[in-house]
C-alpha cells in the first residue's frame, strides 16, 4: 500500500524506486549500467591513445584508404565516449530527478537507453572499423 494516497502498488509495476527508497534490485540495476557504461568508455579511449600513438609504426606506409577507415573508427570512438558520457548523466538525473518525490525511478527510460544504444552501437562499429583498417594494412 502506497501510504501517501491509501492504494496499492500495480502488481504490472516492476520493481521500481518510490521516493528516496532505492531496492536492492534497482540499486543493483544502477549499478551494473554505470559499470558497462565506464567499461566501453575506458575501452575506447584507450584504444584510439594506443592507435593513434603506435599508427606509423604499423601503418607508416599505408594507403590512403586505409587512413580514412581508421579515421573513421577514432571519429566513430569519439562518438561511443560522448555518448558515454551523456548515459552516466542520464544515469545521474534519473536518480535525482527534478520530479516530485514519489515518480518511479528506473534505468528502462529513453533518457538512459537511447544514449546507452548508441553508444554499444558506435563502439562496436568503431572495432569494426579498426579491425579493417588492421586488415587493410597486412
Amino acid at each position: 500500500m502506497n501510504a501517501e494516497n491509501e492504494q496499492p502498488a500495480s502488481a504490472s509495476e516492476p520493481m521500481a524506486l518510490r521516493g528516496q527508497d532505492l531496492n536492492d534490485a534497482a540499486a543493483k540495476a544502477f549499478d551494473f549500467a554505470q559499470d558497462v557504461t565506464k567499461q566501453v568508455l575506458t575501452l575506447a579511449t584507450a584504444i584510439i591513445a594506443l592507435t593513434i600513438t603506435f599508427f606509423k609504426d604499423f601503418a607508416g606506409h599505408s594507403t590512403y584508404t586505409v587512413k580514412v577507415v581508421m579515421g573513421a573508427s577514432w571519429i566513430a570512438y569519439l562518438v561511443s565516449v560522448v555518448l558515454g558520457l551523456w548515459t552516466l548523466m542520464a544515469l545521474t538525473g534519473t536518480l535525482e530527478p527534478l520530479r516530485p518525490a514519489d515518480a518511479r525511478l528506473s534505468i528502462q527510460g529513453t533518457n538512459v537507453r537511447l544514449p546507452a544504444l548508441l553508444q554499444v552501437m558506435s563502439f562496436l562499429v568503431a572495432l569494426i572499423l579498426s579491425v579493417c583498417a588492421g586488415i587493410l594494412t597486412l
